[in-house]
């Protein structure tokens, strides 16, 4: 198994009372004076393997990330055969890498979600296309006035009735949620009705 110095480092966070590693915190910085101590062409036999490319250059399969970062590859199977890799020292890499550092138990999931989560990046309702849509609507033949589908029905309208023992249907709509909760079509509602009985199919 490898043990690379990405992984290992990363500080470990208390979520719901289980300690797991914090993958959003950064791994590697690299100082202003890093060296390059050689320079490798991937020959056919290394492509998409810097665990081996690693060994010979480091000695160490473990110190593939170190390639890899030094490199800017995210990806470690995208090493093909002719790439040439910037071998950095490792001395430098061993002051890159950060060591881990332990977080006090005040860590949660929600100061890890704030990293990545921005409310100023949450979309804004557009109000000229609010007000379009609705002039769009209100032209529809069903005169629509809070921008519904067509197979929906307006809040409060009657979706179907029964007049002497008969089941008169609107269109293929959601019934209010006072009548049902969950969303029933027309042919669904159709056939419960056949199902239960309660009145026969016609042509």
């Amino acid at each position: 198994m490898l043990l690379i110095d990405t992984i290992r480092n990363k500080p470990e966070v208390l979520v719901n009372g289980e300690y797991i590693k914090d993958m959003t915190t950064r791994s590697v910085e690299f100082g202003p004076n890093m060296l390059v101590s050689k320079t490798g062409i991937v020959s056919e036999d290394l492509a998409m393997r810097p665990d081996l490319v690693s060994k010979i250059y480091f000695g160490d399969s473990n110190k593939l990330d170190h390639i890899l970062k030094f490199n800017g590859i995210s990806n470690p199977f995208s090493l093909e055969a002719g790439d040439i890799v910037l071998i950095p020292s490792a001395e430098d890499m061993k002051t890159a890498f950060k060591p881990k550092v332990a977080k006090d138990n005040q860590t949660n999931k929600d100061e890890l979600i704030k990293k990545f989560f921005d409310p100023d990046k949450l979309s804004k309702k557009d109000n000229k296309r609010i007000d379009y849509l609705a002039a769009k609507s209100a032209q529809l033949a069903n005169g629509s006035k809070t921008n519904l589908p067509p197979n929906f029905a307006e809040p409060g309208s009657q979706e179907l009735k029964v007049v002497n023992g008969q089941v008169i249907f609107g269109g293929d709509v959601v019934p209010s949620k006072e009548n049902c909760t969950d969303p029933l079509s027309k042919a669904r509602a159709k056939s419960k009705l056949l199902e239960n009985k309660i009145f026969k199919n016609s042509k």
